[in-house]
């Protein structure tokens, strides 16, 4: 198995961060000119990969010898040059958002200079990839589910059924239902379904910003689900998000707009509910959104750990 650690040289120039490249492109910012020799500093450091390595290949080494990184060389040439690079003032020099084959071939073709958009540092947090989980079922499960197969798990959730998920709940709403310890609907001692905080603290570190979306409406059980989330270190736990009043889960995604959605398949639930969100977002949202589905109650460890 190949080593996936990002290498220490490209660690000390690279963003602390990841972006999605759809959403710099989707940027308004005009396009100017500068010298290549500004951006050449990226040939020598190994920002590709061989067949079988992981950020091992450096621009430079496939310039040099382009018969033996023939694949790599001639994907370079093909690029179209009209579309501007974008870059960003980081760590005392440009560095590339994306472009970077587009400026291989500008270089090769003997080009002095180069077409950029640059990208200012407040526009980070409108291009940071963002990871939307579902809480409960998903990463949290109530306490009653512990020590038990998932079998078990859903038998037992799909028995004590779904509770308040009607739209015209709001945040302020009254909850008089009583409550049994330790069962579905007792949120305050929901726990972490296997060890999700280091899966996400995985794709934390990789600079993904996490959000989670509770099933909650209701004032006190939205705080409850929040107060888990703090109470076992879950990365980035106020990005907490709930429906609204009239609001279904699909408005909530639409509006974090992820990049990637991470729920799961609801089998316990046997109501109108019993279904992925993903399926009933709008078709242009959809297409920008990679959905991961898994099974109730299963956890995230074993998902991969670059996302």
């Amino acid at each position: 198995m190949r080593d996936k650690r990002l290498p220490k040289v490209v660690k000390d120039v690279g963003f602390d961060f990841s972006w999605s490249e759809e959403k710099v492109w989707s940027l308004n910012i005009p396009v100017e000119k500068i010298d290549i020799k500004e951006l050449e500093w990226h040939f020598e450091i190994p920002f590709w990969s061989t067949k079988d390595g992981f950020y091992d290949l450096r621009p430079s080494d496939v310039l040099t010898h382009p018969e033996k990184h023939k694949d790599e060389f001639e994907r370079t040439m093909r690029v179209d040059l009209s579309h501007p690079l974008d870059i960003m003032w980081w760590k005392n020099k440009w560095l590339l958002l994306d472009g970077l084959h587009r400026l291989v071939k500008a270089s090769q073709l003997g080009w002095k200079k180069i077409k950029v958009r640059k990208v200012p540092k407040d526009a980070i947090p409108l291009i940071q990839k963002r990871i939307l989980v579902f809480t409960e079922g998903t990463v949290i499960m109530h306490k009653g589910a512990d020590k038990v197969s998932r079998e078990e798990r859903v038998k037992k959730s799909r028995i004590e059924g779904i509770q308040r998920e009607e739209s015209s709940i709001s945040y302020s709403s009254k909850d008089e239902v009583p409550v049994e310890p330790q069962s579905v609907h007792d949120y305050s001692s929901y726990i972490p379904i296997g060890n999700p905080t280091v899966k996400l603290n995985t794709w934390k570190d990789q600079g993904v910003e996490i959000h989670y979306l509770t099933s909650r409406r209701v004032k006190h059980e939205v705080k409850a689900i929040s107060e888990i989330l703090q109470k076992c270190r879950f990365p980035d736990f106020g990005n907490l998000h709930y429906r609204q009043q009239g609001e279904e889960y699909q408005d909530v995604v639409e509006k974090v707009l992820p990049d990637i959605l991470i729920e799961d398949d609801c089998e316990s639930i046997t109501t109108k509910y019993n279904e992925t969100v993903y399926p009933n977002l709008k078709p242009e949202v959809r297409d920008r959104i990679k959905s991961i589905v898994i099974k109730e109650f299963e956890g995230i460890d074993h998902l991969p750990d670059n996302i």
